[in-house]
């Protein structure tokens, strides 16, 4: 069975040895909210999900169980601007 994204963020934050409450302050939310999320009694929405992504260093993605891979998608390096200006 999948986990829930409460599920995913719990594991997490429990991997990076933080209390709901330094969690809650990284995330800028109550801890009493970083309590429901983990316990499925309240929904994620989108803005607070990538705060949360963001402070536990993984991927929306993976915390909405859409990908099992944790690591947040590296952007593709641009490539160089080998064109130079004409003097």
């Amino acid at each position: 069975m999948k986990q829930t994204t409460g599920q995913r963020i719990l594991q997490r934050r429990r991997e990076l040895h933080l209390s709901q409450a330094e969690l809650a302050a990284r995330v800028g939310c109550p801890t009493a909210l970083i309590s429901h999320i983990e316990r499925d009694k309240q929904d994620v929405f989108s803005k607070r999900l990538a705060l949360i992504a963001t402070a536990l260093d993984v991927s929306a993605d993976y915390l909405l169980g859409l990908t099992d891979n944790p690591r947040p998608r590296q952007k593709p390096a641009k490539p160089a601007d080998d064109t130079e200006e004409a003097a």
